[in-house]
């Protein structure tokens, strides 16, 4: 087994290219969509008093074009909110990949850049396939899954107006300099805009909206705990990267479906347009400001299979020691 980092030029490039990291969605969502994905329970822990605020597990197996039994994989993630006092990370994420065939691990390596760059390119596909033609973004929270959210919109929507909120005026201002977005004075104003993404993890409570008129076209959430269950049925249709996991965790979105307010869902991978397969219209030119919910649940899949894309020829190097033994 091989400790290794995403450090090398070449996987940052493709890492920080949106071009790149679409077509490994697009290739993933293809498996999906054709049923060649398998997502393992995910497992949630908090620390009984006052220590980590909590501890994520989950697996994942995909099938893929260059893999015949495909890849079978892990990812590992902690935060604390306090560690921001100590002078430390918010949270951390390690990714395993492991032989598909025989179960071992080949590669493991911190996963969080990954983990943040996957979570944006979830919400760029999104807007792709959804709304594509965007002409305004507002990105509520000024963190690291935002960052590179703004970095990957700045090469796909080089036109579209980009705006950005966050209480803390500091991290705004520097974001905004950062990634020329323009500042919003409070999330309401950020409803006007045709997409909004939240993604607020790392923030303190009380300031992040628990209700609010959805206006906007597309509304991506990368932290489940910001929307509370009867928000879920403001969305006219929400989408999901899997259905079971998404009704089985405990999560706003379980619980509004066991109330019967979760009126359409649907799989991001069966949405699409233009060169993807079977078309689906989910939100027609003629209705731009129909509201949808997206949220990223299985989030092992994504990690697992974009990580072998960048670690292809230490995954295949570290697979073939273990045939040589």
């Amino acid at each position: 087994m091989i400790w290794t980092t995403l450090r090398h030029s070449k996987q940052q490039e493709r890492l920080h290219d949106v071009h790149w990291m679409l077509k490994q969605m697009h290739t993933l969502l293809a498996m999906q969509r054709q049923g060649y994905t398998a997502l393992g329970e995910e497992g949630y822990l908090s620390h009984p008093d006052e220590g980590f605020d909590r501890a994520i597990t989950m697996s994942a197996w995909t099938a893929h074009p260059e893999e015949p039994v495909g890849i079978l994989g892990s990812k590992w993630v902690a935060s604390c909110l306090k560690n921001k006092e100590r002078d430390l990370p918010r949270g951390r994420s390690v990714t395993t990949l492991n032989c598909a065939e025989t179960g071992l691990p080949l590669l493991v390596f911190d996963g969080t850049d990954l983990s943040n760059a996957r979570t944006a390119i979830f919400a760029i596909a999104a807007i792709e396939l959804l709304h594509p033609h965007v002409d305004t973004i507002a990105l509520v929270g000024a963190g690291r899954v935002h960052a590179w959210q703004a970095e990957y919109i700045r090469q796909r929507w080089p036109k579209a107006s980009l705006w950005i909120y966050d209480p803390d005026d500091h991290r705004m201002l520097l974001f905004q300099k950062a990634y020329q977005a323009k500042l919003l004075r409070s999330w309401e104003t950020a409803l006007q805009c045709d997409v909004v993404s939240f993604a607020t993890a790392g923030c303190e409570d009380g300031w992040v909206p628990r209700d609010a008129h959805f206006s906007a076209a597309l509304w991506i959430n990368t932290s489940l705990r910001d929307i509370m269950p009867r928000m879920v049925s403001r969305f006219q249709t929400v989408i999901v990267d899997d259905k079971r996991l998404a009704a089985s965790q405990n999560t706003p979105y379980h619980l509004a479906s066991l109330g019967h307010q979760v009126t359409n869902t649907w799989r991001l991978c069966d949405v699409a347009h233009r060169g993807m397969d079977t078309p689906v219209l989910i939100n027609p030119a003629g209705l731009p400001h129909v509201p949808i919910l997206v949220n990223p649940m299985g989030m092992a899949l994504w990690d697992v299979g974009i990580g072998y894309m960048l670690l292809q020829e230490e995954y295949q190097a570290a697979r073939q020691e273990v045939c040589d033994l």
